[in-house]
């Protein structure tokens, strides 16, 4: 399938947006970690000579997920095409502001970590340590899980989940990091070191997601699904 660069990307491509968009990052942030990921399956990204492998998901309402395609759609439509997206973005609540987007923040209380859009993340991250240990996965001697998401995560709120993901992740095979990729935030949960950091990618966000897409293209001339 060829893919019209002034277009939106199809809503089925040979790579999946979202697995190439946690290359990018992962490469970007963590070369020694991780060197040069390949796209695979089970896990989604892998590293044989590193033994490691990653696997990548999101967690956001539909709603939401359809005002961030919009966004990053943008330049690749046409003008009146823009007009309509972005009078769709404030039908979704959310204000088109170009390459740097900041998204509407929901507050709760540090006491309501389970509210929307927390449970969100929880959710997934569960439903995947439960995947994880199911089988059918290459084995690694270090499994981690990458989220995206665009919720907003207040930093006092960080503990709180970090004590939830490790009763979340519990059983035989563990994920060494969880990482959630949220608003304004590239949050790096160390599952083993006991600790969390923040990494501040506000100002990259818009050059990874530029950067994904053209591997989504590119994927399409090159990648055989029959291998």
């Amino acid at each position: 399938m060829k893919i019209d660069r002034d277009k939106p990307l199809p809503d089925h491509t040979k790579l999946d947006y979202y697995e190439c968009y946690a290359k990018v990052i992962l490469e970007d942030l963590f070369a020694d970690r991780y060197g040069v990921l390949a796209i695979s399956d089970k896990p989604d990204l892998q590293n044989n000579e590193k033994d490691i492998g990653i696997e990548v998901t999101s967690a956001d309402s539909p709603k939401h997920r359809e005002a961030v395609k919009l966004w990053y759609t943008m330049p690749f439509v046409s003008k009146e095409k823009q007009k309509s997206n972005k009078e769709r973005m404030e039908q979704l609540g959310v204000e088109y502001q170009g390459g740097i987007q900041t998204w509407p923040v929901i507050s709760y209380s540090d006491s309501e970590i389970a509210r929307y859009p927390i449970e969100y993340f929880l959710n997934v991250v569960n439903k995947k340590a439960k995947k994880l240990n199911e089988g059918g996965y290459k084995s690694f001697s270090s499994y981690d899980l990458f989220v995206y998401s665009e919720i907003y995560v207040s930093k006092s709120l960080l503990p709180q989940i970090k004590k939830v993901l490790e009763n979340i992740n519990y059983a035989d095979k563990k994920f060494s990091k969880i990482y959630l990729c949220a608003q304004e935030k590239f949050i790096n949960f160390d599952m083993q070191g006991n600790t969390f950091n923040i990494v501040f990618i506000d100002n990259k966000q818009y050059g990874y997601a530029i950067k994904a897409r053209e591997m989504v293209i590119l994927g399409e001339k090159t990648v055989n699904l029959g291998h």
